[in-house]
């Protein structure tokens, strides 16, 4: 029995301060997660606060966007050489077209001083336009001489047309 005791004594005593420093260690091991997680949460935090200032920003912007319309002179063209350039059936934005199926593309061109506003690519509504209302995408450019207006991509035979105080309207991408 005393070799037990003695046995158990020494064991406490070697024991003891490994039991000790794993209390410590594991106290050190949660003071480190604890701030491992309140760097994470602040990041977290910081993340947020970034994509609450974006959000408010691109609402401010889609708002600005819902803003540009303008009354505009509407008229059609035929992509032919005598109409367009040497190269009909490429828009002034590099996409080709059938010519013969101009229609089906709902394609405008605008006026130079309109693409201060539009840029190609940009979806926008027309209003105004007789039978021609709709939803088109900016794909072309007029010739320099004219000012404040949009032309309609249309087939070769449709016949010619103009539209005055013609409504047009950027929309949202989204």
């Amino acid at each position: 029995m005393f070799i037990k005791m003695k046995w158990q004594a020494y064991a406490i005593s070697i024991l003891a301060p490994i039991v000790l420093m794993a209390i410590l260690y594991q106290g050190l091991i949660n003071t480190k997660i604890q701030s491992e997680k309140l760097k994470i949460e602040q990041e977290y935090q910081l993340q947020f606060d970034k994509l609450k200032h974006n959000i408010k920003k691109l609402e401010q912007e889609n708002k600005q966007l819902q803003e540009i319309q303008f009354l505009v002179t509407a008229t059609m063209y035929h992509p032919t050489k005598r109409q367009c350039d040497s190269t009909p059936n490429i828009t002034a934005d590099g996409t080709h077209i059938n010519v013969w199926k101009a229609s089906d593309y709902k394609f405008i061109a605008v006026s130079r001083d309109l693409l201060n506003y539009f840029s190609y690519g940009d979806y926008v509504l027309i209003q105004g336009a007789n039978g021609r209302d709709g939803i088109y995408q900016v794909r072309d450019t007029m010739n320099s001489r004219w000012k404040n207006r949009i032309d309609f991509l249309c087939s070769i035979g449709t016949k010619p047309f103009k539209y005055n105080k013609v409504k047009i309207q950027k929309l949202d991408r989204s």
